[in-house]
């Protein structure tokens, strides 16, 4: 660019209002993030959905009932209703093995839970009863947290938080966690999925996919993983591998094994950014969407299967 160049763009930059010239360093910014140092999220991108799993009617209704009876039947279930805890920590003991891939059980005060987080717990017993029946080569562990949600979250008292600390101070070895955080909401009608700024111009606008996230750091596992889930199942599956501080990448059990340097990644449909019924009394049984939960716990099913027999 010749200095006539120069001068006009700096002419037109000082005309800019200051709200605007902030608007193009940050959307720069992150324009610069992706193109730089995201070249496999791009190439990700459009990967044609997978077929449907082996499962049928049968998983889907056994979804419906541990969603029904974790949100409905016992409701809220946090430590202001110790009773209705332990109840449903009960019924999460059936799971076979000692574990790496994570759900939380309880729900924030006021709210029955039924996608935060009964939906990734009602994943994870079935997970758990799928792997229990063909077990992979490599060692695969399930545990259900406690104390996700606030006032516990990020506090020594997080479950997940005590968990991975615990597994640091023995030196296990961890090589990737999952966290099921929110699987059971989808929304078909067009700008019904919001994001964290700037991940608007890189992502759908309709809120009927399943999200695979993980930090920068681990950029190379979420391209993986969401690989290998994509091609697993029917449901449209994306990426985003971004900075920690985004608004909404740290917000779940995951972020606690980064804190000790274990390799960890979020598989949600997002939560805030498309629910409506997020933290709220009306996060109930029926506002779920069984079959499409149904698709994303058989094609993780498969997924960490495949990864574990690597």
């Amino acid at each position: 660019m010749n200095h006539s160049g120069l001068a006009t763009l700096a002419a037109v930059w000082r005309g800019f209002s200051l709200k605007a010239k902030l608007r193009v360093v940050v959307y720069g910014g992150l324009l610069a993030l992706y193109l730089g140092g995201g070249w496999y999220m791009c190439a990700s991108f459009g990967l044609t959905a997978g077929k449907d799993g082996p499962a049928g009617p049968e998983l889907e209704a056994r979804l419906h009932r541990h969603v029904d009876v974790l949100a409905r039947e016992i409701g809220e279930r946090n430590v202001f209703r110790p009773a209705a805890l332990e109840k449903s920590l009960a019924g999460t003991a059936q799971l076979p093995w000692r574990l790496r891939i994570g759900a939380h059980y309880d729900s924030v005060s006021g709210s029955p839970g039924a996608d935060d987080n009964a939906s990734g717990v009602a994943a994870l017993l079935e997970l758990s009863r799928a792997l229990a029946a063909t077990p992979p080569r490599r060692d695969v562990r399930f545990v259900a947290f406690v104390n996700e949600e606030p006032p516990f979250f990020t506090t020594d008292a997080m479950g997940s938080r005590v968990y991975a600390r615990a597994a640091r101070r023995r030196g296990d070895r961890i090589d990737a966690m999952l966290s099921l955080e929110c699987l059971g909401y989808y929304d078909d009608r067009p700008g019904s999925q919001r994001y964290p700024p700037g991940l608007s111009l890189f992502y759908p606008g309709t809120a009927n996919y399943i999200a695979v996230v993980g930090s920068w750091r681990q950029r190379s596992l979420a391209s993986r993983f969401h690989t290998l889930l994509a091609r697993q199942t029917a449901l449209r599956v994306e990426c985003a591998a971004v900075p920690e501080s985004l608004p909404g990448v740290s917000w779940s059990d995951h972020a606690s094994f980064w804190e000790q340097g274990y390799p960890a990644l979020m598989v949600t449909d997002t939560a805030p950014y498309r629910n409506p019924n997020y933290h709220d009394a009306t996060d109930r049984p029926a506002t779920l969407d069984y079959g499409r939960l149904r698709r994303v716990t058989a094609g993780l099913a498969s997924a960490i299967r495949t990864l574990a027999n690597e």
